[in-house]
């Protein structure tokens, strides 16, 4: 069951010993909650993964949406409802020139066979064949950006990095206050923050590798 934003600012309140969330506006614990999740995001590439059908365009240069990051694979040719189809395989694109020179002229198609990326432009990939007019679609993952979450939402990473974000909140709370801030106090919580976070980059590799020996 995903974790609500509302019980992880519960906790916050809690800790500052502002249960009646008086002295804490929901509001501004909301944004420092969301704060938190752009830092982790930022900190932790893998903290949120997107997995979505992509419109091509025509030709073989692609562009990923606006709330991606950089791209992580090009797994298959789909339909708009992601239903996959033929599987696509990842080329270096040296290989690829050595072997076709003139292949962003080769035949269109709109079922793609493979793809290629640099990572100097993480936010684009090249295709080939080139995609025809109207072009198809391929299930790629991305590295994304949460939208901001409101009171109502859930948690938009995995519930294994709430507890960061908690920590992380208590973090900015106390350092940004106009009034009753408590760097100190503040820097501790930051500590705990990291070392949580790194906490779960480990827990996440380990899970990781485990699938991978199935």
């Amino acid at each position: 069951m995903p974790i609500a934003v509302a019980d992880v600012l519960a906790r916050v309140s809690k800790t500052l010993y502002d249960e009646t969330k008086v002295v804490y506006a929901q509001q501004e614990l909301l944004d420092h909650l969301n704060a938190a999740v752009a830092e982790i995001v930022q900190l932790d590439t893998k903290a949120y993964m997107v997995n979505a059908p992509l419109q091509c365009v025509p030709g073989t240069l692609q562009s990923l949406p606006g709330d991606a990051v950089a791209l992580v694979d090009v797994r298959y040719n789909c339909d708009d409802g992601g239903v996959a189809g033929r599987a696509i395989t990842a080329v270096g694109m040296e290989q690829l020139q050595a072997a076709r020179p003139d292949w962003h002229r080769s035949s269109p198609s709109s079922v793609c066979r493979h793809y290629a990326a640099d990572v100097r432009d993480p936010k684009r990939f090249y295709v080939w064949p080139p995609q025809p007019d109207p072009p198809g679609l391929v299930m790629v993952v991305y590295q994304g950006v949460p939208d901001d979450v409101g009171l109502g939402d859930d948690f938009p990473l995995p519930d294994l990095y709430a507890e960061a974000a908690y920590l992380f909140v208590l973090y900015h709370v106390l350092l940004r206050r106009d009034h009753d801030a408590d760097p100190q106090r503040a820097m501790v919580f930051y500590q705990m923050f990291m070392t949580e976070l790194d906490q779960d980059v480990k827990n996440i590799s380990a899970i990781q590798a485990g699938r991978a020996d199935v």
